[in-house]
């Protein structure tokens, strides 16, 4: 193995360190090449194409990651107790926010996490209010 990676363009003292980055391809992987003086752009170019493409799902996303954030930490720092509804209202409400925004920018990944807290979210609160 540590002879293929060689060959390949990685080594150095350990195998798996690579030492420089070429264009082509690299244990599987196709490296890209460097960009040229069009392609590239400054921090404040790309800050300014973030902002400007910025949108109301983005700001909604956000605000639902602020949420489940919010929930775990209170729930880490005993503020907050895991099996009351409140925080499974904050994870619900901050799932179904970053859904929607998800909806727009899709990400199946994020998609496919923020639906299983919404569903722990709704099992947990019905269970909870089946109790009372």
């Amino acid at each position: 193995m540590a002879t293929m990676l060689r060959e390949q363009g990685v080594g150095g003292s350990n195998p798996l360190t690579p030492t420089s980055f070429q264009p082509g391809e690299v244990g599987g992987f196709v490296l890209p090449g460097p960009r040229s003086d069009d392609q590239r752009q400054s921090r404040e170019e790309r800050m300014s194409e973030f902002l400007n493409d910025f949108r109301w799902y983005d700001a909604l996303g956000v605000i639902g990651s602020i949420l489940i954030v919010a929930g775990y930490f209170a729930v880490s720092n005993k503020k907050m107790d895991a099996s009351l509804p409140p925080f499974q209202l904050l994870n619900l409400a901050g799932a179904v926010m970053l859904i929607v925004s998800l909806a727009y920018r899709p990400n199946a990944g994020a998609l496919l996490i923020e639906v299983l807290w919404a569903v722990i979210a709704l099992v947990t609160l019905t269970r909870y209010f089946l109790k009372q």
